[in-house]
């Protein structure tokens, strides 16, 4: 069997999932509901016309299988053939895992963005998480884009609001999720005005706020809410999760964000091992404290805090360096949480000539 035409059928759910499986799992398959698969696979075509081919439910899914192989296409169009929610996440995870893809232009019915756009409007065309999971992926490409209106789309991107012009947003708490982070991203992106945009404690995952880190990796946008003028941050039993520690690096990364900041207290939140080392690399050379001392402190009780491995971390970070803890000559941290910690201590005091009393 090489051809297979299925189209008006109502496929749908597991049913729509399943068959796209086994269409995607055949290597002889050359067509599916009109959907030219063999050239997909053999990434020979730069633009795809799918508009009103009724490819249905199943046909979306092969064509999001399809996309990570199509390292050509630039342009396809996907309208008038009532795929559901699932079929359009799923074509936008697949560009969004991609590194390759050159698809910078799609027409869905949601929205279009036109092959060399430098502007698109997308005003009040409601578009929810599943549509900017695909708009995510498209702009994720796009070199030519320099203007993006999102406004007035209700109500999946009533979690956020990004007004014309502005400079400075707090989205912290806001109940962001992944997919709504992907559009977010799509904005800061395209975004000329924008500063600061806090986004800390909301409901990201990993890879979402890589998304974010990623959108702004080329400007100098606080996603923590730090100002270039801040010198101490205290972000201390503030519940972060490692996501927030993401978004976090990044600021401190930016000398153009966080150039004025000596003090960032992060103890006490909720974060990993690895993300507590990924904070002490990204200050590795820098003299930003991230427990809280102060240069000119001479004594610092943290007895009984609930400190746990990830903070010893932290704290190993600020007594490795004379231009934070230089005046420290006492640190006490009996009855915490830190088994184990002895070593990052360790190799800490190596570089620690003022401490004098360490009691844990």
């Amino acid at each position: 069997l090489t051809s297979l035409d299925v189209r008006y059928n109502g496929i749908q759910g597991e049913s729509a999932l399943q068959l796209s499986a086994v269409v995607l799992s055949k290597s002889n398959m050359a067509t599916f509901n009109e959907i030219p698969i063999k050239e997909m696979r053999a990434d020979s075509l730069k633009e795809l016309n799918l508009e009103r081919k009724g490819i249905g439910i199943e046909g979306g899914m092969v064509v999001a299988g399809l996309v990570p192989v199509m390292t050509s296409l630039t342009w396809l169009d996907i309208s008038s053939n009532k795929l559901d929610a699932n079929a359009l996440q799923e074509m936008g995870k697949a560009l969004l895992s991609n590194t390759s893809s050159k698809l910078v232009a799609l027409k869905c019915d949601a929205f279009e963005v036109p092959l060399g756009a430098t502007s698109v409007n997308l005003s009040g065309k409601s578009i929810g998480s599943a549509t900017a999971t695909l708009l995510a992926g498209v702009l994720k490409f796009s070199a030519s884009l320099t203007s993006l209106d999102l406004s007035h789309n209700i109500p999946q991107c009533d979690a956020f609001e990004v007004p014309l012009g502005a400079t400075s947003v707090n989205l912290s708490g806001k109940s962001i999720g992944s997919a709504t982070a992907t559009l977010l991203a799509g904005v800061l992106k395209f975004s000329t005005s924008l500063t600061c945009c806090n986004v800390l404690r909301n409901n990201l995952d990993v890879p979402a706020a890589k998304t974010l880190v990623e959108a702004v990796k080329d400007k100098d946008v606080s996603l923590a809410g730090i100002q270039p003028d801040q010198k101490e941050a205290n972000f201390c039993n503030e519940g972060l999760k490692p996501p927030d520690a993401i978004l976090l690096s990044s600021d401190l990364y930016k000398s153009g964000v966080s150039t004025s900041l000596t003090s960032c207290n992060v103890l006490r939140n909720n974060l990993d091992i690895a993300t507590a080392t990924f904070l002490v690399d990204t200050v590795k050379d820098k003299t930003i404290s991230l427990a809280g001392i102060q240069p000119d402190q001479k004594m610092a009780d943290l007895n009984s805090q609930s400190l746990r491995p990830p903070d010893a971390i932290l704290l190993a970070s600020d007594l490795s360096k004379s231009g934070v803890s230089a005046s420290l000559t006492s640190l006490k941290l009996d009855e915490n949480y830190i088994p184990g910690s002895g070593s990052s201590f360790g190799e800490a005091l190596k570089q620690n000539s003022s401490l004098k009393e360490l009691s844990m």
